[in-house]
């Protein structure tokens, strides 16, 4: 059974390897060096660290007008976190590209840092490509801050990564 958040018009699910179809078309989309369907089968059945969560629309009229009524929502984003003791480890999330600038990002990371300080985690950290603006003013709109570099840390294309940590992690946000 999954596990549901209602977070406005969107709901929050564990995701399963019934999901996985759903994540690989978002995540073969939105990055250049995507992971593989193994690599995602490894976080759900392989990692005892690992959680992904998924993010369904609600409302799926907005996202396809086509959808039938009682039809499975659509996936419109996820997040892959591992939670590694203290550690609160942000691996991967991507956004449907449509649907960006919608708070989902934020409604992942929010759940995120919920289920990592329910289980213990004091930091957390994360990469991002030193050109991503957009994804760095949105961790910093949650209290995490740069604290170093990764040389070459991305290929296709070659890029530094910025490292961000959030400590301590303090939830609820205010």
């Amino acid at each position: 059974m999954k596990l549901e958040i209602e977070l406005g018009d969107i709901s929050i699910f564990q995701a399963t390897l019934d999901d996985l179809d759903e994540i690989l078309a978002i995540e073969n989309h939105v990055f250049s060096t995507p992971w593989s369907r193994k690599a995602f089968e490894a976080e759900i059945n392989g990692n005892e660290f690992s959680s992904i969560f998924i993010a369904r629309s609600r409302d799926s009229s907005r996202v396809c007008p086509s959808t039938d009524l009682g039809a499975t929502p659509p996936m419109v984003g996820y997040i892959c976190v591992w939670i590694v003791f203290e550690e609160l480890r942000f691996m991967n999330i991507a956004v449907d590209a449509k649907l960006r600038r919608q708070g989902i990002a934020s409604k992942l990371l929010s759940r995120s840092i919920e289920a990592g300080v329910g289980q213990g985690a004091q930091r957390g950290l994360l990469e991002v490509r030193k050109s991503n603006h957009v994804a760095q003013a949105l961790y910093m709109h949650f209290g995490f801050q740069s604290y170093g570099s990764r040389r070459q840390y991305y290929t296709n294309p070659n890029e530094d990564a910025m490292l961000m940590a959030l400590e301590p992690i303090v939830f609820p946000f205010r």
